[in-house]
């Protein structure tokens, strides 16, 4: 199961898991994706699943762990499929997806 991805050509992909735990604890699974803008051309950006009480809107700030912070400019849903052992549809849930650009690197 990963929660955080680096690579500008992969995503996390949320697990049966990680719906079942946002489930448990009664929170949202969202998926975060921060872009890179021009406060660091080397920043290439990163995306992470994350278990959240509320869904971040359009120009909240998101602090990611390094300390970076990145403005939210976007929300679409996406869509997960939970399948049944014998491969027929369980139930059919979205994801939101949350884009922000960098607007800040944190201090090195």
């Amino acid at each position: 199961m990963s929660w955080i991805n680096y690579d500008d050509n992969g995503k996390p992909e949320a697990t049966l898991e990680m719906v079942d735990l946002a489930r448990m604890q009664n929170k949202f699974l969202i998926h975060i994706i921060c872009e890179q803008d021009d406060v660091d051309p080397e920043f290439l950006g990163v995306t992470f699943m994350a278990l959240v009480d509320v869904i971040p809107r359009i120009g909240e700030h998101i602090t990611i762990e390094d300390g970076s912070v990145c403005e939210v400019f976007w929300i679409s849903h996406g869509q997960y499929v939970r399948k049944n052992e014998d491969d027929s549809i369980h139930s059919i849930g979205l994801i939101p997806n949350v884009v922000a650009r960098l607007i800040c690197k944190a201090p090195r």
